[in-house]
């Protein structure tokens, strides 16, 4: 299986993603760039996976993955989304820890 697992070249621990992703030996390809139509029919990859991504993909790009597209979101949404969410999160004085994961 192939994943695309595009990410923000700042995030922490994307060395562990990766490993997480290519554990059962799939192959994964990192991408910091906006994941577009193009590079999805030219990669063809099983799987999309947009982990901590800046960009946003677009529905064309989801079209062409047919559904196999997931979105690891690093706090709740949409109660912490838009313009710092962590920032308003960590205002907001948590109790605990929370992540999102949607299709």
């Amino acid at each position: 299986m192939s994943i695309l697992l595009c990410s923000n070249k700042s995030v922490g621990h994307l060395d562990l993603v990766l490993e997480i992703l290519g554990f059962g030996g799939d192959e994964v390809v990192l991408n910091h760039e906006v994941p577009t139509p193009e590079l999805v029919n030219r990669l063809k990859p099983d799987w999309l996976v947009s982990d901590r991504n800046g960009h946003i993909v677009s529905q064309e790009t989801l079209n062409v993955m047919e559904g196999r597209a997931v979105n690891i979101h690093a706090l709740l949404l949409p109660i912490h989304r838009g313009w710092q969410p962590i920032f308003f999160r960590l205002e907001s004085r948590p109790s605990g820890c929370d992540d999102s994961f949607h299709r």
